[in-house]
């Protein structure tokens, strides 16, 4: 199968999601279940240690404002990680229904078992993008600088420019300069904007096949797995961009759901009361929200994974015979196939 032609890839996998001998929307209803089960409790046990947190006080209690507080910063980490593991368990799940394998919703645990690869692999290609976003801020500093839009913010600075560190303590002592100078350095996002999104796009699509590979190869290191993924996505990252837009209503309900959590933050912008108390609306927007998002995904998800389950059998390569030298040969292949498409 051809990966650049979108139409026969989504109708493999909608064909084998028709014919799977499991129940592929017990899987996903598993994982909207998990998703939304795991981010209400997080929700409510952060604001249950919020308000145990103002009712400390003293120096008496200063150690267990401490710990809660630790907790708390600690809750939505340890929530991420989790369901970093369970979404590879689910595409796990997408793959034997593209190849026509009975699922259950158990296959959502099978995550787990690549503990480490996956948590290097995440970490590994963060600190890539880490590094771009470093690399991209500085140029687009100096672009910004060499600019008209850059006028308001030389003009707050310039007076001070001869004492550093006048500026700064100004800077976060008053609060009408510090948003001052906000204001002026707006202009400079986009074009960080642009240049990251012109250092990052390339590497995200090269990465786009690590998780795949990571199941299909138990044992596959993090760099392997990124430098397979290269290999496969080499002259196919704008056919997967492709596939990636015809799923665009897919997207964009989720972007526009945004909007349904952020409601109690909203409405009272644009005027409207709600008739009850703050706390009541995070919690009544929250559930709103995840209540949609897993109407969404029930329907479409395993739609949308299935065909990129599909396009990944369509990418991947046959076994080879010698594996050895695996390791430089992935660090090669990332830094070339960086300069196509």
């Amino acid at each position: 199968m051809d990966i650049r032609n979108r139409r026969a890839v989504r109708s493999a996998a909608s064909e084998a999601l028709a014919a799977n001998p499991g129940d592929p929307r017990m899987v996903v209803l598993a994982y909207i279940a998990i998703t939304a089960g795991s981010s209400l409790l997080v929700s409510v046990l952060i604001n249950l240690l919020g308000e145990r947190i103002n009712e400390t006080g003293g120096l008496a209690d200063l150690g267990l404002r401490s710990i809660l507080s630790t907790i708390q910063t600690c809750l939505p980490l340890a929530q991420t990680v989790v369901l970093w593991y369970v979404q590879l368990g689910y595409q796990k799940a997408t793959v034997r229904m593209a190849r026509r394998q009975a699922v259950a919703p158990r296959d959502l645990a099978e995550g787990f078992s690549y503990f480490g690869p996956l948590l290097r692999a995440v970490l590994l290609q963060g600190g890539i993008y880490l590094m771009m976003g470093f690399i991209t801020v500085q140029v687009a500093s100096i672009i910004f600088m060499l600019t008209p839009f850059s006028a308001e913010f030389i003009e707050l600075v310039l007076p001070m420019a001869s004492d550093p560190d006048a500026f700064y303590n100004a800077l976060y002592t008053d609060a009408q300069l510090y948003a001052r100078v906000g204001m002026a350095l707006l202009p400079m996002i986009p074009i960080w904007l642009v240049l990251f999104g012109l250092l990052a796009a390339p590497f995200f699509y090269s990465c786009r096949m690590v998780n795949y590979v990571l199941l299909e190869r138990r044992g596959t290191g993090a760099l392997a797995a990124m430098g397979e993924s290269a290999r496969m996505m080499r002259g196919n990252r704008m056919a997967l961009l492709k596939l990636d837009l015809s799923y665009w209503w897919f997207y964009l309900a989720q972007i526009l759901l945004t909007a349904v959590l952020y409601g109690d933050m909203l409405l009272p912008r644009l005027g409207v009361t709600l008739p009850w108390s703050a706390t009541v609306s995070y919690y009544v927007f929250s559930v709103a929200y995840l209540v949609l998002q897993g109407v969404l995904f029930y329907f479409f998800m395993n739609r949308v994974e299935a065909t990129y389950a599909t396009a990944y059998d369509a990418l991947r390569p046959r076994p080879r015979e010698n594996q050895g030298g695996v390791v430089l040969g992935n660090i090669f292949d990332l830094a070339r196939d960086y300069k196509q498409d």
